[in-house]
């Protein structure tokens, strides 16, 4: 017997069910033979998809014995080899995404989804299913349904389908067919368009709901399946007598009166459908079996059927939805595709003339036209606008243009469509409602000449043309789009004269080409005009002014003769490129310079004159433009506000406030939005201040070139210039930036043995300048103003300079004593108060108040008849020593605060231990510890964490000195949702899956050259460029390995007992630039990272989103010179706002091919219970004692090589592990 071919089966099987109606095969008679499967075939599983509209677990309840036990049982010794079937739930977003990469082999859907795959991947359909309905006592077999169009029966104003217009439609889905599509057709059979005739289309994806909806006056009409009233009344949900159906038809199957109402044509019911890539001898045994199923059988009992018969065609359902523009032709492609989108927004298809609004117009259109949507429903109303194919209007302002745009509001054809001045631009905004990418819109307008031009491309399809014109008069021009002129061109442009008296003042009067002149009563001198009354004295006047200049001119170098010695020219100073900012001073950004061979600091020391003197100084900065780019300040930066005026922020009447009202270090004018970030000071200007303030830096310079301490910052020198120069200080430059980038460094753990220098540090410096003569005294002390160099020896910075004090109480706010919130002024006492607040910087590793209103705060602090003073909480993890010092130093009374040389001679009674935060409480700084679960040796262990030279080093009881490089790549990631999963599973599960997925992320490590620095919870960190020299590539290493590790988390479960749970979903970020890594500590050491390059990848990876990489912009030109020619391409984010950093242009990263680097790399099982691992080194490794965690019965216990005489114990850290490491 010769077969058909395997595409033209299922239509052979449709002849006989043509021919034979409901006629199957008895599997009695014809016995199904053995089959062997072609060397060809590989496959011998398959899936069946099945589309689960009503959850998973009723779809495996209703289809599970069908396409699982069922199939298994009728075909699987069948072939040879044998074969096997498992059923899959499908959605309607897996649904087309498993189809295309070919996930699933079999499908069971619905015949509108079936439609769609059939014409864009080329399914077959083997089976259509044979429904089965219980209405009473009789029972109705079907393989045809339809659509029912039905209204309350006291609706007499609602008679035919004409009066669907403007009314109220409920549906259970937009890409259903039997409550949704088959109406559709309907309505535009009789002149209706489904989108924008109807007052609302609800849609509620539950047909019972849509019933229930109508007979409650919610809405006026409903779409259902035939069959859906039938079935509640036969289960007491409704009557059918309370509805009337519009439009019934008279339809049969198989000659006979179809058994229920009907207002559509009827479809074929739900099919069973093979893809193209499985055998054919495969899909001839399936649709065997499943034609030999009885109705019953278990399988068909469950899925609520009477059997299958051979495929019904699907042709005048496909048509149906061509006409309806559901499938429609690519044109790019020209393949036939289905419009679908996982929001009703990508679904909607606007009629001819008409375009679809916005996505955040079309989700507020209900209720901008007072119409409420239903809890748990998705609503449309009229989603489209009328309008020109493309329209054009004249820009005023961005909020009239967004209106425009919104509503489509464009000029008529010869119309006058914009009105303009002589010399004044007048400016278009085009947009393109076609949606056509890459459009070229151009313009020709005719004036005494010819101009030609393109528009500027704006996104979102708009576009702008910006027009200069000079002759007076109305002139004509034609738009253009792609070559074609628009329909509404060409259009008038109407030239008034210009109002030269408005921008130059009297005298002046415009020429017939727009230029401004003098007229004939005055005389020019330079861009004004003077009248011959006034003409002597403008000479006399600028005459005077030069010889004032000269005289200034010479009192300046006088003063630069006697100021040599610590006076810096700006050219004796070299920037990087990019500038490398530090961090923010009191009056601006502090970068990173070359001073004569020595790398220096360099910081503005007063505020910036106003914004007129600025841009005439703009070309005369001595730091880059970069330096000086306004950028949103970090937690407690300065600003300064009027002395005593913290309820209202009033002056004093001695000049402008600057601070919230100027806005000149922050973007948002909210006084909220900027005390809530700290960052609130209090200063005063007169409007000769700048000059007064600079002169007496250059006083002021004379002494701090000759202040030496070793707790406080070396000023070097100072950049003076000329008056359009800002005043710069020079000062040495610390290696580990400031205090607060410590405390706020995720890879840095804090120990006594580090912090309690830095403490005893900051005391001494601080009393040093309080014993200075005339007295110093800082004004804002705080953490950022405490710098650190490579040896973690602190210096105190940013103090004792009269520009501040002059300016009022000056400092931080929510650092400053109650005296000074309440108008004071700055004592030795404000000092010690500042000290109290940085220690509870210092041990609790967060900006003091952090999450209260800072508003409500300072009045609080400042209010000293509270019965509870207000204060920062007490860390947990302070000890009770420094505790006590804390208290004694922020005490509401000055006289009680202990003085520098107190505070330093308690802190000098300390030891490490006691100092120390209590490390069981500390916040979620420090990181887990791996259990030694791969068998390493110490020695192994100790290379896997520390790079190889800093091991030797450290075996060889050498000092490991501070290492730079200029440009690393830094990469961290962190788990989406980690907080609930750690809520929800059980800890050995959570320690199981991080395990499982960090071994996987190691092993890439290895793969790409990627050095691990360690993990920290389900954060993972990792850099290029610092161990081995990868100069070439290292931006490209992380980016692969980025793409890598996100594909590797898609490939983990997150419980490998619970499928359901899904599986793990990174988020990652990183960024480039020059770090200092240092050993850290003497007991347990650490290799840490330090600078601006960790804070601001860590900044990337926590403004990513899930399973997407997201780099800064430095990164991203790094990165694009690396790739070029690879797989690894970027795709712009835009301008974001970043915390700490201000304004951002950052970049995703994305590969164009799936990634090879998992191939050999499965994922790792571990055993419900970790093993106990406990292991000793036979001797220490040099002389450094190495420190193990173990796990025994989910408690941590640690195995400690003694040796009293060793430097201490290296922590194995996150890389103890080659393989499995529970985090």
């Amino acid at each position: 017997m010769v077969l058909p071919s395997p595409r033209l089966l299922p239509l052979f099987l449709l002849a006989l069910t043509v021919l034979f109606p409901y006629t199957t095969v008895d599997a009695s008679s014809c016995p199904a033979p053995n089959v062997t499967l072609p060397s060809t075939v590989t496959q011998y599983s398959y899936k069946v998809g099945v589309l689960a509209i009503r959850g998973v677990d009723a779809a495996y309840e209703q289809f599970n014995l069908t396409f699982g036990e069922y199939l298994n049982r009728k075909l699987g010794d069948v072939f040879y080899p044998k074969i096997s079937f498992t059923m899959v739930p499908l959605n309607f977003t897996t649904l087309y995404t498993w189809v295309e990469t070919k996930f699933v082999d079999f499908i069971y859907v619905n015949p509108s989804a079936y439609s769609c795959i059939e014409s864009q991947y080329g399914a077959s359909s083997l089976v259509s299913q044979i429904g089965a309905q219980k209405l009473g006592d009789k029972t109705y077999d079907f393989t045809l349904f339809g659509g029912v169009i039905f209204v309350r029966a006291d609706r007499t104003d609602i008679k035919t389908i004409a009066d669907l217009k403007d009314k109220s439609i409920a549906a259970a889905s937009i890409s259903g067919l039997g409550s949704g599509q088959a109406q559709f057709r309907v309505m535009v059979d009789n002149g209706l368009n489904y989108i924008q005739d109807p007052a609302q289309l609800v849609f509620t994806s539950n047909q019972g709901t849509v019933v229930n909806m109508v007979y409650q006056k919610k809405v006026d009409v409903g779409f259902v399946r035939t069959n859906q009233i039938e079935l509640m009344e036969s289960e007491g949900k409704t009557k059918k007598s309370y509805f009337r159906y519009l439009a019934p038809v008279k339809v049969y199957e198989n000659g006979q009166p179809y058994p229920f109402e009907s207002s559509t044509v009827l479809y074929p019911q739900w099919n069973v459908a093979a893809l193209d890539h499985v055998n054919w001898l495969v899909q001839r045994e399936v649709q065997r079996a499943l034609m030999e199923m009885k109705a019953t059988d278990p399988a068909a009992k469950a899925s609520g059927s009477a059997g299958w018969i051979p495929t019904l065609s699907y042709m005048e359902l496909r048509n149906m939805q061509e006409s309806l523009d559901f499938i429609a032709k690519n044109p790019v492609t020209g393949q036939m595709e289905c419009i679908r989108g996982t929001a009703i927004y990508d679904s909607i298809v606007c009629p001819p003339g008409y375009f679809k609004n916005s996505p955040q117009d079309v989700a507020d259109g209900c209720s901008s036209q007072g119409r409420t949507c239903p809890s748990g429903s998705q609503c449309v109303c009229k989603p489209c606008t009328q309008a020109f194919d493309v329209d054009v209007f004249q820009e005023i302002n961005s909020t009239q243009a967004a209106a425009y745009v919104k509503n489509k509001v464009g000029c008529p054809k010869m119309s006058v469509c914009g009105i303009t001045s002589q010399k004044t631009s007048v400016i278009f905004r085009v947009l393109d409602n076609l949606q056509r990418a890459n459009l070229n819109v151009s313009f020709k307008l005719h004036t005494l000449t010819i101009q030609e031009g393109t528009a500027e491309a704006l996104g979102s399809y708009q576009y702008r043309l910006s027009l200069d014109i000079a002759e007076k008069g109305q002139w004509l021009v034609e738009i253009f789009a792609d070559g074609v002129q628009i329909s509404q061109s060409p259009l008038f442009i109407e030239v008034k004269s210009r109002d030269c008296v408005a921008e130059y003042g009297t005298h002046h009067i415009p020429t017939a080409q727009g230029e401004c002149v003098c007229d004939s009563y005055s005389v020019r001198s330079g861009s004004n005009c003077l009248s011959l009354a006034w003409f002597i004295p403008v000479i006399v006047v600028p005459v005077v002014l030069v010889l004032m200049v000269l005289v200034w001119l010479w009192l300046q170098h006088q003063i630069r003769k006697q100021d040599s010695l610590w006076l810096v020219r700006p050219d004796e100073l070299q920037y990087n490129n990019p500038v490398e900012i530090l961090g923010r001073g009191t009056f601006g950004l502090v970068v990173q310079a070359e001073y004569r061979g020595t790398t220096v600091a360099v910081k503005r020391v007063i505020p910036p004159k106003k914004n007129k003197d600025r841009k005439k100084s703009s070309t005369n900065q001595v730091v880059p433009n970069a330096a000086h780019a306004s950028m949103a300040a970090g937690p407690g930066s300065s600003k300064h506000f009027t002395r005593g005026s913290l309820k209202g922020f009033s002056t004093n009447g001695t000049g402008s406030v600057m601070g919230l009202s100027s806005g000149s270090h922050n973007k948002s004018s909210d006084d909220d939005d900027d005390m809530e970030s700290g960052l609130l000071s209090f200063c005063v200007f007169k409007k000769d201040k700048h000059a007064e303030l600079k002169a007496n830096f250059v006083q002021e310079m004379r002494i701090l070139s000759k202040l030496r301490h070793p707790c406080i910052t070396t000023v070097m020198g100072a950049i003076i210039g000329d008056r359009n120069t800002e005043p710069m200080l020079i000062m040495e430059c610390m290696d580990h930036g400031s205090l607060y980038d410590l405390l706020h460094n995720e890879t840095m753990v804090i120990e006594g043995e580090t912090i309690l220098p830095i403490l005893r540090d900051i005391a001494q410096g601080v009393r040093f300048l309080h014993a200075a003569d005339p007295l110093i005294v800082h004004g804002d002390l705080k953490a950022q103003n405490v710098l650190v160099d490579s040896k973690f020896r602190a210096k105190v910075a940013d103090f004792g300079l009269s520009q501040k004090k002059q300016l009022g109480a000056c400092g931080t706010p929510l650092w400053m004593a109650p005296e000074l919130l309440n108008g004071g002024t700055n004592t030795p006492q404000t000092d010690v108060y500042a000290f109290g607040i940085v220690l509870a910087e210092v041990y609790s590793r967060r900006d003091p108040y952090e999450g209260e209103d800072t508003r409500t705060v300072l009045e609080e602090v400042a209010d000293l008849k509270r019965p509870v003073d207000k204060r920062p909480a007490i860390p947990p993890a302070c000890p009770s020593d420094v505790v006590s010092i804390m208290k004694d130093c922020w005490h509401k009374n000055p006289v009680f605060r202990p003085p520098f040389e107190e505070v330093e001679r308690r802190l000098k009674a300390l030891d490490a231990q006691h100092a120390g935060p209590i490390s069981s409480l500390i916040s979620g700084y420090q990181p887990h510890r791996p259990s030694n679960a791969s068998g390493k040796s110490h020695e192994e262990l100790l290379y896997d964490v520390f790079p190889r030279h800093v091991a030797n080093a450290l075996r060889e009881g050498r000092k490991v000195e501070p290492e730079r490089r200029d440009m690393v790549t830094i990469f961290f990631s962190d788990i989406v949702g980690f907080t609930t999963i750690s809520s929800t599973l059980d800890p050995v599960k959570v320690s199981n899956m991080l395990d499982r997925l960090y071994s996987v992320f190691d092993r890439l490590s290895s793969t790409y050259g990627v050095f691990k620095v360690e993990t920290i919870g389900d954060a993972y960190m990792a850099v290029t460029n610092l161990v081995e020299d990868q100069p070439f590539d290292h931006a490209l290493r992380i980016a692969r390995f980025a793409i890598g590790a996100i594909k590797a988390a898609q490939s983990t479960p997150v419980d490998l007992d619970d499928p359901s749970k899904g599986t793990v979903q990174i988020r990652v970020g990183f960024h480039c630039g020059p770090v200092v890594a240092n050993v850290v500590g003497t007991r347990n050491l650490r290799y840490c990272l330090f600078g601006d390059t960790v804070n601001t990848a860590s900044r990337m990876e926590s403004n990513s989103e899930a399973l997407k990489i997201h780099c800064s912009e430095r990164a991203a030109e790094v990165l694009k010179k690396q790739a070029e020619g690879t797989e690894v391409h970027l795709v712009p984010r835009g301008t974001i706002q970043i915390k700490g950093k201000g304004e951002m242009k950052t970049f995703w990263v994305e590969s164009s091919v799936s990634p090879r680097y998992l191939e050999g790399i499965e994922p790792v099982k571990m055993e419900p219970e970790l093993k106990t691992i406990k292991e000793a080194s036979d001797a220490p490794v040099g002389n450094q004692n190495v420190e193990i965690a173990v796990e025994r019965g989910g408690e941590e216990e640690k195995i400690v090589q003694p040796d009293e005489a060793s430097l201490g114990n290296v922590e194995i850290g996150q890389q103890a592990a080659g393989v499995g490491q529970v985090h």
